[in-house]
């Protein structure tokens, strides 16, 4: 049996969230839900902070999602980061380490394929 992946979930609105987390762990994710940026930035040098994919909105209301997912990147390289915003400019821009960018509109229905590919 494949072991879960471990989705860090970086969204702020509440309800959006919800839905999202929910809808990853129908998918068999274990989720990590943030709602603040400074949060996963305070939280990266601590020993059990870990994830296989992060799902980042750019606008959040404390930090910019953009210095979320460089200080991601140079944490960890390796490891998965998906753009999802709801803004019209989601691709604002090629932020170094990601892997996709996807609109809140399309979460349900591009998730899963990308998922997949984090899973091999």
């Amino acid at each position: 049996m494949k072991r879960k992946l471990e989705v860090l979930l970086l969204e702020d609105n509440v309800p959006t969230g919800v839905f999202m987390s929910e809808y990853l762990n129908r998918l068999d994710c274990l989720v990590n839900w943030f709602t603040h940026g400074k949060k996963v930035i305070d939280q990266i040098g601590e020993d059990n902070f870990y994830y296989d994919v992060a799902i980042v909105d750019l606008g959040l209301p404390d930090v910019d999602g953009e210095s979320v997912i460089k200080e991601l990147f140079w944490s960890f390289p390796r490891r998965g980061i998906v753009v999802c915003s709801g803004s019209v400019d989601y691709k604002r821009g090629n932020v170094n380490g990601v892997g996709f960018y996807i609109s809140k509109k399309s979460f349900r229905d591009e998730i899963k394929d990308i998922l997949d590919l984090y899973r091999r």
